[in-house]
């Protein structure tokens, strides 16, 4: 588990992207509805260090880090409203969703 902000993530990854689209239409009380996410993010680190412990003796250590996550996340559903008071509408809503996700260590 990691526990790190939105700034944290921004300000350290290698690769970061998104999408999303959002969709409506309405014809009376009946409504079909669509939504598409989909990001990326790829981190990369790596660090040598060398040390010398005591005289003649000395050690060299080396780390890597590499990580790619890609998720995507498709809604669609419909809706019927059964209600309306003014600007305030209730609806009926059912629908479904996939959600895919790969995380990608690289070599």
């Amino acid at each position: 588990m990691t526990d790190a902000g939105f700034v944290d993530v921004v300000g350290k990854s290698d690769t970061l992207g998104g999408l999303m689209g959002d969709f409506e239409a309405r014809n009376g009380p009946i409504a079909l509805l669509g939504n598409v996410v989909w990001s990326k993010i790829g981190l990369e680190r790596g660090n040598v260090r060398s040390r010398a412990p005591a005289p003649g003796v000395s050690g060299t250590l080396g780390t890597s880090l590499g990580l790619d996550i890609e998720m995507a996340i498709i809604e669609v559903g419909a809706a019927y409203e059964v209600a309306r008071f003014g600007a305030l509408a209730f609806d009926v809503l059912g629908g479904a969703r996939y959600w895919c996700r790969r995380r990608r260590k690289p070599s």
